[in-house]
């Protein structure tokens, strides 16, 4: 019997080419990817020193030239945060600003402020207040939380009674003291002759 080429004669019929190609390319292929791992394991036992600085400059202006736009990016995002926290507060204000706007549109809201804080009236209404110089603003009962350990004090009717029939010993002894405790304008004093 005779063999062709890597095969055995089957028959005495020599085997076709392409079926030999088609066992080589089988047979390569399953040698492939041992070929390929000890291709991959193997590194070069030298480096070459230039290759290496080479491999290092570039890096290096890698770096360099992504280190800058990253930071101004860092930079960007951290002022739009504040930006952002900032018309948020402006845009509350201004809601804000826009109800007290809204309120002053009510006649009702426009007579209460009227009367707390510039004290006006309606025509036909009669206004009273209470002015005491003994009461200060400063005084332990008017503020609350204030030292408990301050002597009891009498009813109020008898503190009311006590302020109309007590007469006050400053306005007794001097005649010359203001009984209102309002303001005066002073009279302008009369021109001089002129001296002949």
């Amino acid at each position: 019997m005779t063999e062709t080429k890597g095969a055995p004669n089957r028959g005495g019929i020599p085997r076709a080419r392409s079926v030999e190609r088609q066992e080589r390319l089988r047979e390569r292929a399953q040698a492939a990817p041992k070929r390929a791992a000890r291709r991959f394991v193997q590194l070069p036992q030298q480096i070459n020193p230039m290759v290496l600085a080479v491999a290092a400059a570039v890096v290096i202006i890698l770096g360099v030239t992504i280190a800058q736009p990253l930071r101004n990016y860092f930079e960007q995002r951290a002022e739009l945060a504040e930006l952002d926290a900032k018309i948020a507060q402006q845009e509350q204000e201004r809601d804000r600003l826009t109800a007290e706007l809204n309120r002053y549109q009510n006649d009702d809201y426009v007579r209460e402020q009227a009367r707390t804080r510039l004290g006006l009236i309606e025509p036909g209404e009669s206004a009273f207040r209470i002015i005491s110089p003994n009461i200060s603003a400063t005084a332990p009962e008017s503020t609350p939380g204030a030292d408990e350990t301050t002597p009891e004090r009498s009813a109020w009717y008898q503190q009311l009674w006590d302020s109309i029939s007590i007469p006050d010993e400053a306005a007794l002894g001097d005649p010359s003291v203001d009984q209102h405790h309002l303001p005066t304008v002073e009279e302008p004093a009369a021109p001089a002759a002129p001296a002949q």
